[in-house]
């Protein structure tokens, strides 16, 4: 009976990461091929490898963090009174938006419009597109 390799018996997943840190750790080549016992040299840089890219992800993570309180300080956001406004605000404006309402509905704001109703509408205009002929084009805010 032949030897069986270890590395065969590994889940795919797992053995793309161990490849992928193997080829990795031939990056310090120099330095292994000066060690006695390349194989643990190449188990100790593949740690070193491990642990940078883990203190980067901790760096990354608490500068994150750090911005994420920044932005979220609860010195920052407005008293409850001001948001319950705001809220309300947010609220009366969906609802009118939902019925069709226009805001500003002192009357046609630019040229080429008219109002009709609650909602602004431009004018038709024509639109020539080559052999199929005309075609008119309404344009609503």
């Amino acid at each position: 009976m032949g030897k069986v390799n270890w590395r065969e018996n590994l889940s795919k997943e797992l053995k793309y990461y161990m490849d992928r840190l193997i080829l990795e750790s031939f990056s310090q080549k120099r330095a292994l091929d000066l060690a006695p016992e390349k194989g643990r040299a190449q188990l100790w840089v593949a740690l070193a490898l491990l642990n940078r890219r883990l203190t980067d992800i901790e760096l990354k993570t608490a500068y994150l963090e750090k911005t994420m309180q920044r932005i979220f300080s609860k010195d920052k956001l407005p008293p409850p009174e001001e948001r319950k406004k705001q809220a309300a605000e947010v609220e009366k404006l969906i609802k009118s938006l939902a019925r069709g309402e226009i805001l500003r509905s002192s009357g046609p704001s630019k040229v080429g419009e008219k109002k009709i109703g609650k909602r602004r509408v431009k004018k038709r205009r024509k639109v020539n597109i080559g052999s199929k002929g005309t075609i008119k084009i309404a344009k609503s805010l």
